[in-house]
């Protein structure tokens, strides 16, 4: 998992993205599947006690997405 910046060409606002290595080598954006509002929805219902198994359902992702994903917003919200 690396961090990188959008370029500047992008139409979406400049700001870290997470990224997985799929197994061709190739990287794929979280951010790509999931729309922030969805991120902070995910965030919201696994502090309200659902499970990572239910939320990767839910949401169409690993649950390995859904633990980098929970991990990445406390990351932000720490200051990180």
């Amino acid at each position: 998992m690396r961090q990188l910046r959008e370029s500047p060409n992008d139409k979406t606002p400049s700001r870290s993205v997470t990224t997985i290595k799929r197994e061709s080598g190739r990287h794929r954006k979280l951010s790509s599947r999931l729309t922030e509002e969805q991120v902070q929805e995910l965030v919201a219902a696994f502090e309200a006690g659902t499970t990572r198994m239910e939320l990767a359902k839910r949401y169409g992702i690993s649950r390995t997405s859904v633990a980098t994903l929970l991990r990445v917003s406390r990351a932000r919200s720490n200051g990180g």
